[in-house]
């Protein structure tokens, strides 16, 4: 691979982060399109994650920049584990069951927002649900987060950390719109409460556990509203 400076690479890869959020607040109103059936969908959602992940890859390769600077430490692993997931109980108790709840009595879903409820009436999905919940929601989404603090961060230090943390919890929540306004600032507030995790504890592990357990748990949430709806 060719040598490229240091300071160039991490340049390229914050003009790429960039793009990319303009991609997505560009793209809004084409996030909620469901595909006409839940293979579909599963189909386009492993294929944007795999390449979302993909060029991070990349681009760390590039900056020659290693994963311990993204918080990928395996020192005290069950730990990590352990407090992830009670951390992730509290996401799902704080946002899931308390903050859009709340938000959803006084922004009530419309009949023209989006709902993907549909896709959580058949029992037979719900393995890939999960699936997507923690490659998709909890390895991929928070890589890509972290990524975005610590490219920021290291390019313009403490301002620059914040500077990610708003933007990309903006767009995180943005992103949910199409299932209303209520999903849209909860999503956004816990994409602001997951960023400041790794930003006080430095622990990727933790932080993809509890994504990934919350998302579990809102899963499982989601069958049951789905089965008595």
């Amino acid at each position: 691979m060719m040598k490229i400076p240091q300071k160039t690479a991490l340049n390229f890869s914050l003009f790429i982060i960039l793009l990319y959020w303009l991609y997505e607040l560009c793209d809004l109103n084409h996030t909620g399109i469901l595909p006409g059936n839940f293979s579909e969908f599963v189909l386009k959602i492993v294929i944007i994650k795999s390449i979302h992940l993909s060029v991070i890859v990349l681009l760390l390769r590039i900056e020659k920049a290693g994963w311990h600077e993204m918080g990928f430490t395996f020192k005290n692993w069950k730990k990590q584990l352990l407090v992830g997931l009670l951390l992730g109980f509290i996401m799902f108790l704080l946002i899931n069951v308390g903050l859009t709840s709340l938000l959803a009595g006084i922004f009530p879903q419309t009949k023209s927002d989006g709902s993907i409820l549909s896709y959580f009436s058949d029992p037979g999905n719900l393995y890939m649900w999960l699936a997507i919940g923690i490659f998709g929601g909890g390895l991929v989404e928070e890589t890509m987060r972290i990524f975005f603090l610590t490219r920021f961060q290291k390019r313009f230090g403490k301002a620059g950390l914040y500077f990610a943390l708003i933007c990309s919890s903006f767009i995180f929540g943005a992103g949910h719109l199409y299932q209303g306004i209520a999903t849209a600032i909860s999503t956004g507030v816990s994409g602001l409460i997951l960023g400041s995790i790794f930003i006080k504890r430095k622990s990727a592990i933790e932080l993809i556990t509890l994504h990934a357990f919350s998302d579990v748990l809102a899963i499982l949430g989601a069958y049951q509203m789905a089965n008595h709806s």
